[in-house]
């Protein structure tokens, strides 16, 4: 099915079962993204900014072809998934950092986290101004006397730009603790918040598009999970459970 919607794409297989050094794919894995050396050591660390003598750059998608349920028709979809492959990078060289086992959370600074839904979808921020890498669910610190939903609203406010009456409380839903989201020594409070607008017009494929000069994007769970850090996306995982038996009962 890929090859005849791509006729003419190029297929490599990735050998499998070897270890790093010898062909292994978490070996192919870093030297698609760095330039090994000629004696076989490790590459250098990628590059987006790099481009090859012609002015190519790298990237790498996620290609799927899927039967449209109601148009009975296959379509094509491309998906960046270079940020979530830097990761896996990462990891496998050893360069993620574990949170500390001996932090007191009593004592650590709570956040409310926005968990703005709409349909099957939620909303990640992205910072404009480079206080951040990569997509976050947006949060900020409750002011005194200050409900876990104005505080949710707030975050949204603050970064994304939206006004506060774009999302609507959802009361009888339960919240959920992330602890050391993004590497810091924070708790955050998940509450859930629905956006009272409906998406735009067009193909459902259309909102998983990204816009790096927006302040937010619209994501799947799976395709959230590949732009958040460990302890969000357990935290995702944890409040999808309440968040399906409330739209069983009609909540959401």
């Amino acid at each position: 099915m890929i090859r005849h919607a791509y006729p003419e794409g190029e297929a490599r297989v990735l050998s499998d079962g070897l270890p790093r050094g010898v062909g292994g794919d978490g070996d192919i894995l870093m030297r698609v993204f760095g330039d090994a050396s000629a004696d076989g050591g490790e590459p250098g660390e990628y590059d987006p900014d790099s481009c090859d003598e012609v002015g190519r750059k790298l990237f790498l998608s996620e290609v799927k072809v899927e039967m449209d349920r109601h148009s009975k028709q296959y379509e094509r979809t491309s998906e960046d998934v270079t940020d979530a492959l830097v990761r896996v990078v990462e990891d496998v060289s050893g360069n993620g950092e574990a949170l500390p086992s001996d932090v007191d959370w009593t004592k650590c600074e709570t956040h409310v986290g926005a968990l703005v839904l709409r349909g099957n979808r939620c909303l990640l921020a992205r910072s404009l101004q480079g206080l951040w890498k990569g997509m976050r669910i947006p949060s900020v610190v409750a002011a005194e006397g200050e409900s876990d939903h104005d505080a949710a609203a707030r975050a949204v406010v603050e970064h994304t730009g939206v006004d506060a009456d774009e999302v609507r409380e959802l009361p009888l839903l339960s919240t959920v603790n992330v602890y050391g989201p993004n590497g810091r020594n924070i708790v955050l409070r998940l509450v859930p918040v629905y956006a009272v607008s409906p998406p735009p017009d067009g193909p459902l494929e259309n909102q998983d598009m990204e816009d790096n000069e927006t302040t937010y994007d619209w994501y799947t769970l799976a395709n959230a999970e590949r732009r958040l850090d460990e302890q969000s996306i357990a935290g995702l995982q944890s409040i999808s459970l309440s968040l399906v038996e409330a739209a069983k009962v009609g909540l959401l």
